[in-house]
């Protein structure tokens, strides 16, 4: 178990991993909200309560810097001058110049892991490429094998987070901590360290950046994944579930631990309650099923074809049974504070992981419910396209027999 000794001698050896800063300084939510730079650069950043970047300045001892300031609202950023500076979008950015008043689509061409490798924008000719991103395995650009148009300078890179350059800094933003690509550890520890103890609370991706990712910072994604293969591995086998399928549910159930998702409100989602709310266990259970109930009802109305959707519902289900969740309470900031860690040691005690490998028990259960949500849905699935099938053949019997009425047509 971490004592609280241990986490302060460590926030203080943060600074060893800053390239270049004498001292940072970190909120109530233990993010890092000043740092300070050989030379007295600085880079402030203000957060919503909800651990949400709002904006960004860079001090360049003295004046502010044109390119480093920016205020996020969502997947708008704006930049010093408060103007439009680009949308975040799936696929990349759109580019808007205040000057022009036009916008200019960029393009990212993407790894497995979700990093750009190729960035262009479309020309009159065709295309003109931007950028060209290599990466070490920690998401650190390798500057020989890489090229960048500072007209353009898109700067989400490993799996799409932004890479913040400015002064040397040289950190990755996941939303809950910030990651040194070098030493492939963060400055901050996992808030839900206590689901993984044979791992670094400062770790990232497992331990296996070329496989895995960690869209916020908190959750692993092979948990999920191991679960859904052991859960089909028979279908799979059988061919009645396809890779290609699999994969379909693997990403939604990566999209449900994205962004907003993750906040107290959406607690329900990972079968959890909303801490800032005193939320019930029925409350969330009701808001859950509502959830499960809708991505179910679009499996079935694609005739069982759409596991995207039903990759979505089998999230909350496979969740039920972590350790980490199994409806406890979860307030967004709770385990960044020195008490929070006393309730997080209570927690480990009691509650068993739900790594595959270490604990069966508990990844057998959820395993077992995902195959049962998977069955009950895929049963009426079928019974949708026999409907279907027999309104069809109904509907050409009907019209034959109308064109035997009209023999003169």
């Amino acid at each position: 178990m971490l004592s609280r000794q241990h986490i302060v001698v460590n926030r203080l050896s943060d600074i060893q991993y800053a390239e270049g800063s004498t001292s940072i300084a970190y909120n109530l939510l233990n993010l890092p909200s000043l740092v300070t730079l050989v030379g007295g650069r600085k880079i402030e950043n203000t957060y919503a309560a909800d651990g949400r970047k709002l904006r960004t300045e860079v001090d360049e001892n003295g004046p502010l810097s044109i390119e480093g300031c920016k205020t996020y609202n969502g997947n708008l950023v704006f930049d010093i001058n408060g103007d439009l500076s680009y949308i975040l979008f799936p696929e990349g950015r759109v580019l808007y110049s205040p000057i022009t008043t036009e916008y200019t689509y960029e393009y990212h061409l993407k790894d497995h892991l979700g990093s750009p490798r190729v960035v262009f924008v479309p020309t009159s000719s065709g295309k003109e490429v931007v950028q060209i991103n290599a990466y070490y395995p920690g998401g650190a650009p390798i500057a020989a094998l890489s090229f960048n148009n500072p007209n353009y300078n898109n700067r989400y890179l490993r799996e799409g987070k932004e890479y913040i350059s400015d002064h040397g800094w040289n950190k990755y933003d996941f939303h809950w901590r910030a990651f040194c690509s070098w030493s492939w550890r963060s400055l901050q520890i996992d808030p839900h360290a206590e689901s993984y103890p044979w791992m670094s609370p400062y770790a990232l991706w497992g331990n296996n950046p070329l496989k895995y990712t960690d869209p916020t910072g908190m959750w692993l994604k092979p948990t999920h994944n191991y679960i859904l293969r052991k859960a089909f591995k028979n279908e799979l086998k059988s061919g009645e579930i396809t890779k290609a399928q699999l994969k379909q549910m693997m990403r939604a159930s990566v999209d449900v631990d994205k962004g907003d998702n993750q906040l107290p409100k959406n607690s329900y989602l990972h079968s959890q309650t909303d801490g800032t709310a005193n939320q019930s266990i029925e409350e969330a259970q009701a808001l859950r099923q509502d959830f499960i109930d809708e991505h179910i009802e679009n499996f079935i109305d694609s005739g069982g074809e759409d596991f995207y959707e039903l990759g979505q519902a089998l999230h909350p289900i496979s969740d039920e049974d972590s350790p980490s969740h199994n409806w406890s309470s979860w307030s967004g900031t709770q385990w960044y504070n020195p008490v929070s860690w006393v309730k997080g040691a209570v927690h480990l005690a009691r509650e068993i992981t739900i790594f595959g490998l270490f604990r069966k028990n508990s990844t057998n259960k959820s395993i077992e419910k995902v195959r049962t949500a998977y069955q009950e849905a895929k049963s009426k699935a079928e019974e949708e396209r026999a409907k279907r099938e027999e309104e069809r053949r109904k509907r050409e019997q009907e019209d034959k027999e109308r064109q035997n009425n009209r023999p003169w047509e």
